[in-house]
């Protein structure tokens, strides 16, 4: 995705050299560290108000990219989501783990995709005005994707507070590898690279990690009378096993 070498003749290709040369400079140093003036200078275009005629302003350059890499994941999570029909749900739970975690972790060798992991991982521990973006159009998905799998394993809807908590512990296990990516190869083995075979290794982990705690999820929900059908009967759900929790907690604090 280097430049070309050459200016730019025409609207098109200097649109195009713009987005290149940003996506390059975004995911190298962050959004906030990045000048108009030096995205077009690696652009090869001379009038630094090109940005503003093209985009308008750097954000909406930004923006333009992070749309661009939302459209991709979406494309992709289709396709995925499409070959998980008729699975068993522990597996599905692993195989969309290691979905997830090849895109936050850049394991696609494309350049571009390289460089539009780099940019999200940024956005997840730098987060700009444009998160939003990434959260609506990528992340919520995401999320809901897993909660449904979640859901099938509990027999609970999706949007039951006992799912979505579970959800969120399994989403973040994934996370917490992109957003302190550098952070984490200092607690793993010395020169450890997220190949392929390596992910493929976490995934197993992160699915049989969250399917321990999803299964005692489930265990404790069997255990306890039924929740009352009224209007607050999820909050009513969470409270319950929260607070037995805490009970637990107290005790053994005792």
């Amino acid at each position: 995705m280097a430049a070309s070498g050459h200016s730019p003749v025409n609207e098109s290709e200097t649109r195009q050299a713009l987005l290149i040369a940003a996506t390059e400079l975004f995911a190298e140093r962050g959004f906030g560290e990045v000048s108009v003036r030096e995205i077009c200078a690696k652009a090869g275009v001379a009038n630094v108000a090109a940005v503003n005629y093209y985009f308008r302003d750097k954000a909406g350059l930004y923006r333009e990219l992070l749309e661009s890499l939302v459209a991709r994941w979406v494309e992709s999570r289709q396709q995925h989501a499409a070959s998980l029909q008729g699975k068993a749900p522990e597996e599905k739970l692993q195989l969309y783990l290691r979905w997830l975690l090849g895109n936050i972790l850049g394991e696609n060798e494309d350049e571009k995709e390289v460089l539009f992991g780099k940019i999200l991982r940024r956005e997840m521990v730098e987060p700009t005005p444009e998160l939003s973006i990434v959260i609506e159009k990528g992340m919520r998905p995401n999320f809901q994707g897993l909660a449904e799998i979640v859901g099938e394993l509990l027999e609970l809807p999706p949007d039951n507070c006992i799912v979505l908590s579970g959800t969120m512990g399994a989403m973040g296990h994934c996370l917490i590898y992109g957003s302190a990516r550098k952070m984490a190869k200092y607690f793993m083995p010395p020169n450890i690279e997220f190949t392929s075979a390596v992910i493929d290794d976490i995934a197993r982990h992160v699915a049989a990690f969250s399917l321990a705690g999803i299964r005692a999820m489930a265990a404790e929900i069997q255990c306890r009378p039924a929740t009352p059908n009224s209007e607050n009967a999820v909050t009513e759900e969470l409270n319950t096993y929260s607070s037995g929790q805490d009970a637990d907690e107290s005790g053994r604090q005792e």
